[in-house]
């Protein structure tokens, strides 16, 4: 992440692509993915953010996979609020043993002054689960070819 940041503050594109790997997915928000490590860096060219702050809050490795998950802070400019959030980075372990970033991924937690924006004040809940039968018993699974039962059913199958 220092080096990540580094570059960043610094404006160092070139050291900030050497960061991803060739298939690497950029995930920003309120945009289309970018793939590729060239794509990437056209991306980082339009400008990157100084002033950038992280804090990483996981991380954790398996073999060859790993990745951190955190938060950012950004200060104000002139051309933009300032802006805080969320981000996700995971990485693939090289073949000479480097940890290049595979996708990387962020959101702001900041509020939107936008009219456009729904008013959300409650937690909405949604049931997912399936309705009863008119046996009182609730189908976990979908029926068999025979229309009865299925894996995790509490019918047997025909």
């Amino acid at each position: 992440m220092t080096r990540y940041v580094s570059a960043s503050n610094r404006g160092d594109v070139d050291a900030l692509m050497e960061l991803y790997a060739e298939d690497a997915v950029l995930l920003p928000p309120d945009h289309e993915p970018i793939e590729g490590r060239e794509a990437i860096g056209e991306f980082w060219r339009e400008g990157t953010d100084q002033g950038l702050e992280v804090t990483t809050l996981h991380v954790d490795t398996d073999g060859k996979l790993a990745y951190i998950v955190g938060t950012y802070k950004l200060p104000a400019t002139e051309d933009e609020p300032a802006d805080s959030g969320k981000y996700v980075m995971c990485m693939k372990r090289q073949a000479d043993g480097s940890w290049k970033l595979t996708a990387d991924i962020w959101n702001t937690s900041e509020q939107s002054d936008s009219n456009d924006s729904p008013d959300v004040t409650a937690p909405q809940t949604v049931s997912l689960a399936p309705a009863p039968r008119a046996d009182g018993r609730i189908r976990a699974s979908a029926p068999n070819a025979a229309g009865r039962g299925g894996p995790r059913s509490s019918e047997p199958p025909a």
